[in-house]
């Protein structure tokens, strides 16, 4: 049972890189590999602290956008992101930044699901 988990959670690590070369997105997966929801599935933004969402939420992972805005929560990055968010397991997606975000290219994004 441990191998076919094993050989699934490869499947689905190459299927997250795969997905992401090329797109200006990387994903950085962290914790025990979730169950995928379908590639449509719908999350929310959480505007709150990383650190509290941490202690609240199972962390799933880590999507950084290439030419992202930090902070970004629009329409547009939610299509963008959907399908990694999705693949993880992710329900919802909270906005990362530090005090050099403003200057950057680059937006980062944790994903979270509920604690089982």
């Amino acid at each position: 049972m441990h191998m076919k988990l094993r050989i699934l959670w490869m499947v689905i690590v190459g299927a997250l890189m795969f997905a992401a070369c090329g797109s200006g997105i990387s994903v950085a997966l962290k914790g025990e590999p979730q169950k995928p929801l379908p590639p449509n599935c719908d999350f929310i933004f959480m505007e709150v602290d990383p650190d509290k969402a941490s202690l609240e939420f199972e962390q799933l992972g880590i999507i950084t956008v290439e030419g992202g805005k930090p902070g970004d929560v629009g329409a547009d990055l939610k299509e963008k992101i959907r399908l990694h968010v999705c693949k993880m397991g992710g329900e919802r997606v909270v906005p990362m930044s530090d005090e050099h975000s403003w200057q950057s290219d680059t937006a980062s994004y944790l994903v979270v699901k509920s604690k089982s």
